[in-house]
C-alpha cells in the first residue's frame, strides 16, 4: 500500500511539473524596427554581462586608465562622436582621448543603461544603449555639463564600435540634477 502511494504521488508531481501554459523563462516577442534592413527581425533584452563591461569602459575613462581603455577596445574600434569626426582604430582612440584629457576635466556618471540583440543571434554580443551625466571642466575654469547617450556594440569582452549622442540639459533638469548632489 505504501508503494502504491508513493508511486501515485511519484506521478502526481511529475505530471504537475510538467504541465505549464509559458515556458520558462517565458518567451519575448522580438520588438522595434529598422528602416533600413527589409528583414529586420525585431530586439530582445540581451544580457547584463555587456552592461557591466560598458561601466567599466567609463570608469576606465574617469580614471584616465588608457591602458584599461585601449585594452577593453577591439583592434578595429570605430567610434562615431556627435561631431561627426570618426575615429577607426584604438591606437587613434587612445591618441585622440589622451589629447582631449589632457586639456579638460571629463567625468561620466553613469544613470541606466541595457542591452538588446537579434532574437537570432546566438553570440555574447550585444548593443548597450546607455545614458550618462558628462561633465567637462575646460581649462579656461568653465564648467559644461551635458547628457551623453551612448550605442555601443559589445562581443567578447571587446568595445567594436560605439556612437555618442549629446544633448543640454534643460534648466529644470539642471537644478534637479544639482540639488541631488548636494544632499
Amino acid at each position: 500500500m505504501k508503494k502504491l502511494f508513493l508511486m501515485c504521488s511519484v506521478a502526481i508531481l511529475a505530471a504537475a511539473c510538467t504541465q505549464t501554459s509559458e515556458p520558462c523563462p517565458p518567451e519575448r516577442e522580438p520588438v522595434g524596427y529598422n528602416v533600413l534592413a527589409d528583414d529586420f527581425p525585431g530586439a530582445v533584452i540581451g544580457n547584463n554581462e555587456t552592461v557591466n563591461q560598458w561601466r567599466q569602459y567609463l570608469e576606465y575613462h574617469n580614471e584616465r586608465n588608457f591602458d584599461g581603455i585601449e585594452s577593453m577596445d577591439a583592434d578595429s574600434i570605430r567610434i562615431y562622436p556627435p561631431n561627426g569626426e570618426l575615429v577607426v582604430g584604438k591606437e587613434a582612440h587612445r591618441e585622440q582621448l589622451e589629447k582631449w584629457l589632457a586639456n579638460e576635466d571629463v567625468r561620466w556618471k553613469p544613470v541606466w543603461g541595457t542591452s538588446i540583440k537579434s532574437p537570432n543571434d546566438t553570440s555574447d554580443g550585444a548593443y548597450v544603449i546607455a545614458v550618462s551625466d558628462l561633465s567637462t571642466v575646460h581649462s579656461d575654469g568653465s564648467v559644461d555639463r551635458l547628457n551623453n547617450m551612448f550605442t555601443a556594440w559589445i562581443q567578447g569582452g571587446k568595445i567594436w564600435a560605439f556612437w555618442i549622442y549629446d544633448r543640454k540639459f534643460a534648466p529644470d533638469e539642471l537644478a534637479s540634477i544639482e540639488a541631488a548632489e548636494t544632499e
